[in-house]
């Protein structure tokens, strides 16, 4: 699964591609699959409060109205009903409040080393995995959901029954950084190897996540070039 490829034409094509032999396969089956993607809003140490919509957010992943540009809408699409991508959020969103996850550092820990970004990091971003710091970071964001109980025990997180989270959303506060660094828009599967644990929630391993940044003004089509079947 590769990342950071912003080549718009190329995403599109690997999508297409994705979508069509999958489908046929359920198709093949004569069978429904359901998806469940948990997304969990993230700021860091320096970020005040997430102060976006979430109604547009959800609309554009779970809206159903025919018609309607939403990743749920383009799966079930693409599949003639047989693929349903729901997206569930964290208990803690109540009256369509956004409360995210703060982590222990700042945005520049995260972004290259220069002269004037001093705690960056220097290690070259693979091309494919994450790197140490980006592997810790979402260690620190699932054991934060699983130990604060933020998944009701009655949501279903293994909607196509592999024994794993289907996917993991990070919303992260604020616009993208630089091209093909951790703050850019990406999709791998969760760094299990780079971790001396395994952050699980309700005993469960992550699958795949993705990063998206709200400051950026989320597209269908960012979310749908980030994210695999």
């Amino acid at each position: 699964m590769k990342k950071r490829f912003s080549v718009a034409v190329v995403l599109w094509q690997t999508i297409l591609f994705s979508l069509v032999f999958g489908t046929a396969g359920v198709l093949r089956a004569q069978s429904t699959t359901e998806y469940t993607n948990l997304v969990v809003f993230v700021r860091f140490l320096d970020d005040a409060e997430i102060n976006h919509s979430f109604a547009s957010i959800d609309t554009m992943f779970n809206g159903r109205t025919p018609g309607f540009l939403s990743v749920y809408n383009f799966y079930d699409v693409m599949s003639y009903g047989r693929i349903h991508y729901n997206t569930i959020y964290t208990n803690n969103i109540q009256n369509g409040q956004i409360v995210s996850y703060q982590d222990s550092y700042p945005r520049a820990y995260f972004e290259p080393y220069s002269s004037w970004n001093p705690i960056g990091y220097t290690e070259p971003n693979p091309f494919m995995g994450v790197s140490m710091r980006e592997a810790q970071l979402l260690g620190r964001i699932v054991r934060y959901v699983d130990s604060m109980g933020l998944v009701d025990s009655g949501i279903v997180l293994d909607g196509n029954d592999d024994g794993m989270v289907d996917n993991l959303s990070v919303i992260v506060k604020g616009g993208t950084g630089e091209w093909a660094t951790i703050l850019w828009p990406h999709m791998e599967y969760f760094p299990y190897d780079s971790l001396n644990d395994e952050p699980k929630i309700h005993g469960l391993r992550i699958n795949t996540f993705n990063f998206e940044f709200e400051g950026a003004s989320p597209s269908l089509f960012s979310q749908l070039q980030e994210r695999g079947t």
